[in-house]
């Protein structure tokens, strides 16, 4: 049982870096394309999520109590 699960183990990881190869392949020859879009929602994401915690936490420190403020 152990030496099927090692030998399907095995075929699996040969296929895995046989597609990985491919991938890096296809990507050098400039085939894929780089996903410029998905790229830019990441960063707007990204970005609107830096400037929210950051009005978050100014709001914060306006409304927190400061030392010796109690």
């Amino acid at each position: 049982m152990l030496l099927g699960f090692w030998a399907q183990d095995a075929n699996y990881r040969f296929h895995v870096r046989q597609l990985l190869e491919t991938l890096v392949e296809f990507e050098e020859e400039g085939a894929i394309p780089p996903d410029h879009a998905a790229m830019q929602r990441r960063n707007r994401r990204r970005w609107r999520l830096g400037i929210a915690l950051a009005l978050l936490a100014g709001m914060l420190a306006l409304v927190w109590p400061g030392p010796g403020m109690k």
